[in-house]
């Protein structure tokens, strides 16, 4: 969802082809992050609401991680204090 918003045209399937063939894991399964700076996309860490609501006002794509860790989705938008997402586990 996140590399549609950047012009890139990926599936899981073929994105994890590419992961594997351009350095984008460790120990098979530990993603690494800077292996998508080529796609345009950079990881920032850990920031607080205000910067993501920021970075969503002038168009960047924003990866938000939840559930302690576990689980990462799309942010899309936001109203006050909300940020909304898209999450490829629950939506259909």
């Amino acid at each position: 969802m996140a590399l549609s918003g950047t012009g890139h045209n990926q599936n899981p399937s073929t994105l994890n082809a590419w992961l594997k063939a351009n350095k984008g894991y460790v120990n098979k399964n530990e993603f690494v992050w800077d292996s998508i700076n080529t796609l345009g996309l950079i990881f920032e860490g850990k920031i607080p609401n205000n910067l993501i609501k920021l970075n969503l006002s002038v168009g960047y794509v924003v990866i938000i991680n939840v559930k302690k860790g576990a689980h990462w989705v799309l942010a899309t938008s936001y109203s006050g204090n909300t940020i909304f997402v898209k999450d490829s586990l629950y939506d259909v």
